[in-house]
């Protein structure tokens, strides 16, 4: 073997060895994702913890049929209450997934999002009752303005059920996911999709 080579092979071994490591780096706790004091027995493999308020949610909603092609998982939703904004986001999602037997056409969702988010210059409170009238019939849903006691009744108590869920987490800030109703993985802590896919995936095959 010529000199040469004998020196480069310790190099190309080193690198080989890097680029492995670097490829099989796992997601850290405490880094990617946090475990939850108390797990719960959740029958959702990945729930999307979000805010109809909160424009990253609203963008990260155009990355969730992606993330679920790419981990091969169905993501359920909840909605925080952590204030009254996020409160009046609760009461629309909800009163949608109070009426549908899954969840809410995504076409819905981003609807909803544009009605909390999509302010228009001198609407009157008139026709902000209209347009939010207008969003749920056109998917042949009753408005939150025209539900009966015992629909409010419905809604009310989903909304006390995602308060207790998002409160057993400890979450803070969203958008997040909860992963096998234990593990709680913050996206802002992944650079691309391809790694927040990664840790749910990694996370949902513990």
């Amino acid at each position: 073997m010529k000199p040469f080579i004998k020196l480069l092979l310790p190099l190309f071994a080193v690198l080989m060895l890097a680029a492995c490591s670097e490829s099989a780096k796992l997601p850290v706790e405490g880094e990617q994702y946090s475990v939850i004091p108390k797990p719960m027995q959740e029958e959702r493999a990945v729930v999307e913890i979000f805010s109809l308020a909160c424009d990253h949610c609203r963008a990260m909603e155009d990355v969730i049929p992606r993330l679920e092609e790419m981990t091969k998982l169905d993501f359920g939703k909840e909605h925080v209450t952590f204030n009254e904004s996020a409160q009046r986001g609760a009461y629309l999602f909800y009163t949608a997934t109070m009426q549908t037997p899954a969840m809410p056409k995504p076409s819905l969702i981003k609807d909803m999002f544009a009605f909390m988010q999509d302010g228009v210059e001198d609407q009157t409170a008139e026709d902000k009752r209209k347009e939010l009238v207008q969003l749920y019939a056109n998917y042949g849903l009753t408005s939150p303005i025209d539900l009966d006691d015992s629909e409010n009744e419905k809604v009310y108590q989903q909304m006390v059920a995602a308060e207790a869920f998002i409160a057993n987490t400890g979450l803070s800030s969203v958008p997040a996911f909860l992963v096998k109703g234990k593990y709680l993985v913050d996206a802002s802590s992944h650079d691309t999709i391809e790694e927040l896919a990664a840790t749910i995936k990694y996370l949902n095959d513990l």
